[in-house]
């Protein structure tokens, strides 16, 4: 399941009255350090080959608004929001039913005479619900997914219903001088994890929170944390890389000065850690403290640009990958740039917290037209192994796909993505494995508000669920028809 990503709330700005817009003008850059003590979140290889078969047929992703335009929705309104909204509770869900292929390997017990095919069912439902109460704002969210093959045979199924969940909560209150923010994810599910090379179940939970007070119409101080734990096992009584959870810790106190309406500056201690639990194994724990100074500059309100340097120390249990450990010094360099509202570029270098190699992160998302979306993601990235216990791991890649509307109900898709993982021994990459590679192409034809055809068919090549790095090129096609309300 995915990695915890945390949505940005939109903020409530009070109007300009003497020398207080200066903090509120910088707020946003300025916010862009809490909790950031590594490489931005940015979309990977891994995580879009983890979630392609839930995303291809909707299952814990369900409508909420008609693509066709202001008339299909004010039709929707108008027949279903009566039976699906009470108050500021909604629910949505959807039924997609279809045909699968796939060339794919699997090790696991029950597939004692595998089929390339499968006819699928796949239901889904979603709930929210927001509502304001005072000066708190309250937001959740609930979906769940069933992916059910009838050949209990097929590749891809492991003779079960495989299902997939995800929960969000989000608080938010703002008054004169308190600010409280707080978002909790949890999410569960089954996909192909490339750097196990086999199918995983992965729960993950993770909280992001931060209370910040105005001292004075230019000073800020606060705290901010994080909690994340993810666990990775093997469907289907097949252990082959055994069963992991990752745990990750960290928390910071901050002051914050608004030295000019351009310019901000943030000294910052932080501490952290990142553990790894194999089970009967070893564990791996990587612990860190740092002390920063943040710098934020807004030359428009287009471009920011926010850099850090500062002096950490790091500490590791394991000996195979502790070049980095002792003082050293810390630095990050992001640059947020929006030229306009249909374009957004993102870009973050850094080596902080407790990162052994420096990071680097680069997202674009271009929306020049209304059914029209292009986006990119290049990263290098460091953590701990999920399948073995003294392994630090760095992974590199990109990941691009491109969206469009022809004639008003035909949607057309293409995405790939490249992705390399290694160990880091000694403060070096080494045990380069074979690279991961996909590429996908998606066609729709939305019938009408709440029913759509589409074709999907993904090829890839890389380690398979063998373990295999020799296995040639993996195809999964799929043809399905979905209903959503």
């Amino acid at each position: 399941m995915a990695h915890c990503k945390f949505p940005q709330t939109a903020l409530r700005r009070p109007p300009r009255t003497g020398k207080n817009w200066i903090r509120v003008a910088l707020l946003p850059f300025s916010l862009a350090a809490v909790g950031k003590l590594g490489a931005q979140t940015v979309s990977t290889v891994r995580e879009a080959e983890f979630r392609s078969r839930w995303t291809d047929y909707q299952v814990d992703k369900a409508k909420t608004k008609s693509a066709q335009g202001e008339a299909d929705a004010a039709t929707k309104e108008s027949l279903l929001t009566k039976f699906t909204q009470f108050g500021p509770l909604e629910f949505h869900g959807g039924l997609t039913t279809g045909w699968e292929y796939s060339n794919e390997k699997y090790t696991l017990n029950n597939q004692t005479n595998p089929s390339s095919n499968s006819f699928f069912v796949a239901p889904s439902l979603l709930a929210t619900y927001q509502k304001t109460l005072g000066t708190w704002d309250i937001g959740a969210s609930y979906s769940v997914g069933w992916l059910y093959y009838l050949d209990p045979n097929y590749v891809g199924s492991n003779g079960d219903v495989t299902t997939s969940q995800t929960a969000n909560v989000t608080l938010l209150r703002m008054n004169e001088r308190v600010t409280i923010r707080s978002t909790t994810n949890a999410s569960s599910g089954t996909g192909f994890d490339i750097q196990r090379g086999q199918a995983t179940d992965r729960v993950a939970v993770g909280e992001n929170f931060s209370i910040e007070y105005q001292l004075t119409e230019y000073m800020r101080t606060g705290v901010s944390g994080s909690f994340g734990s993810d666990t990775y096992s093997t469907p289907g009584g097949a252990n082959s890389a055994g069963d992991t959870t990752n745990y990750r810790y960290a928390g910071a106190i901050f002051l914050d000065n608004f030295w000019t309406d351009k310019t901000a500056y943030r000294l910052e201690l932080s501490a952290g850690s990142d553990m790894q639990d194999n089970g009967g194994n070893s564990t791996n724990d990587r612990t860190y403290a740092q002390g920063v100074i943040r710098v934020n500059y807004g030359p428009t309100s287009k471009l920011a640009f926010t850099g850090s340097i500062g002096l950490g120390v790091r500490d590791q249990t394991q000996t195979s990958s502790n070049s980095e450990n002792g003082l050293r010094t810390v630095y990050s360099l992001s640059t947020t740039y929006t030229p306009s509202e249909k374009t957004s570029i993102r870009l973050y270098v850094g080596i902080e917290g407790a990162a052994s190699l420096p990071e680097f992160t680069l997202a674009v998302n271009w929306h020049p037209r209304e059914f029209t979306f292009l986006e990119l993601s290049i990263y290098q990235q460091t953590g701990l192994s999920n399948f073995t216990s003294t392994d630090e791991r760095l992974s590199k890649g990109f990941l691009l796909s491109f969206r469009q509307r022809f004639f008003a109900r035909l949607d057309a898709s293409l995405s790939g993505g490249y992705e390399q993982n290694a160990s880091i021994i000694n403060g070096s990459t080494a045990n380069e494995e074979d690279p991961y590679s996909f590429a996908a192409i998606g066609l729709g034809w939305q019938m009408n508000t709440h029913l759509s055809l589409q074709t999907q068919i993904r090829t890839s090549k890389g380690r398979n669920s063998l373990g295999s790095a020799a296995s040639g090129q993996q195809t999964r096609a799929s043809m399905s028809l979905s209903l959503t309300f």
